[in-house]
């Protein structure tokens, strides 16, 4: 027991790290998340369909453990997909988003841009049930997208990863590729309705820091009164002050978050500070494909989540190139077919083999099976357009770093 236990142990918590607790290291999305990212994929595309029956179609192809719904309701209000119906509240109090039995949901077409152009170009496994993706080609890490400021994750590691705007994780990225120059530029993360008093910058460059934010804070003219636009992170310090103070509070939060405090004298804004101020630390542990756990900088992940997507590109690429040679080759074929049958009638594949016998016969069954004869009278023979439309894929995966920075640049302009 003394032996195999610890191996038994150690082998069940690499299996939780990397398929339940801890994101994976390219695209920083757990298992969970990234498979109900691709279920909406799957049947939620192109309209909206009851909520339960993407989560049934994630835990009965890919995901089976219980924590899906949860994972869809945090993935429409992050804004990866569109929700319509209940999908709970906002504010100091929340409430719960409706049954999945009544909410409807859908792909937002941005994210299937960002997320699914080249996941055919990726490694696909069967790590449980079907075949997935080991992770979402982007050229941004799209686990650190987010409003929350901190994605956690707890195995048996703890991770507190920042989460961004997506604005701000384009951006970092086109530092650096050297597209833009900007030595001043801090990626930040963002927490929705707060602003940032004081940060250590060291998760950026080694996974380790902290940020500590404040709600947005706007005071009344007679200073009796004042709004949060934030919801403050530590609920009992906050409740604590507004009791030690005889405050009242009063939250008009619908759309954007407003929570007004009153008082019958001056509020003492130093104090509200203190009590509504919250320290986030931060600790970056991933997960690679073997189920290690390792600690990596947000400068590393956007370098490799990058070159990650510029590996699917360029798959896509030499796909296309191929493709396009098999068609160039197709269509020389198909004008030679042509020539015959315009001059005289074929009876038979053998017939038609004799008049192009450097053509391989089951080449021309190959052809001839794909298309019927009113077919290949018909198609248009254009073998200088396909020609050039290879030598233009060519070129661009010839200059590979000059065309991803050209396909970045008009992915992100969807998130301006």
């Amino acid at each position: 027991m003394e032996r195999l236990v610890p191996v038994f142990y150690g082998n069940y918590g690499k299996y939780i790290s990397r398929f339940r607790a801890i994101p994976y290291h390219i695209d920083i999305f757990r298992p969970v998340e990234r498979r109900m990212l691709l279920s909406l994929y799957d049947v939620a595309r192109n309209k909206f369909v009851k909520s339960a029956k993407v989560v049934g179609h994630c835990m009965g192809n890919y995901h089976p453990h219980a924590e899906a719904y949860g994972t869809l309701v945090r993935l429409v209000k992050t804004g990866f997909a569109i929700g319509q119906g209940n999908w709970g509240s906002i504010g100091l109090e929340e409430d719960p988003p409706a049954a999945m039995r009544y909410t409807e949901v859908k792909l937002d077409p941005k994210f299937e841009e960002l997320a699914f152009k080249y996941i055919k170009y990726v490694p696909w496994k069967e790590y449980e049930f079907a075949l997935e993706p080991e992770y979402l080609p982007s050229p941004i890490p799209l686990g650190l997208v987010g409003n929350t400021g901190v994605n956690q994750g707890i195995a048996f590691h703890r991770t507190s990863i920042p989460t961004f705007t997506i604005q701000d994780l384009f951006y970092a990225l086109y530092i650096v590729l050297g597209i833009e120059k900007n030595e001043e530029f801090k990626l930040l993360p963002y927490l929705i309705g707060h602003e940032i008093i004081e940060y250590d910058y060291n998760y950026y460059y080694t996974g380790k820091g902290y940020v500590t934010f404040r709600p947005i804070v706007v005071q009344g003219k007679d200073k009796k009164q004042v709004e949060l636009r934030g919801v403050p992170q530590s609920k009992s310090k906050f409740y604590k002050f507004i009791e030690n103070n005889n405050l009242e509070i009063y939250d008009y939060t619908s759309k954007d978050i407003k929570i007004v405090i009153k008082g019958n004298r001056k509020i003492d804004l130093q104090k509200l500070d203190q009590a509504i101020s919250n320290k986030i630390s931060y600790d970056i542990l991933l997960v690679d494909e073997a189920g290690h756990v390792f600690r990596k900088s947000v400068e590393k992940i956007i370098i490799d989540t990058y070159e990650s997507y510029k590996n699917a590109y360029a798959n896509f690429l030499n796909d296309s190139i191929q493709k396009l040679e098999e068609r160039i080759s197709e269509l020389m074929i198909i004008k030679k077919i042509k020539e015959v049958l315009r001059k005289k009638s074929i009876n038979s594949i053998e017939e038609l083999h004799k008049s192009i016998p450097d053509v391989p016969l089951d080449r021309l069954k190959q052809i001839t099976d794909k298309y019927s004869i009113r077919r290949l009278v018909n198609i248009e023979v254009n073998i200088p357009q396909v020609t050039m439309e290879k030598e233009e894929t060519e070129k661009r995966l010839n200059f590979l770093n000059r065309s991803i920075k050209q396909e970045i640049k008009k992915v992100a302009k969807s998130f301006v």
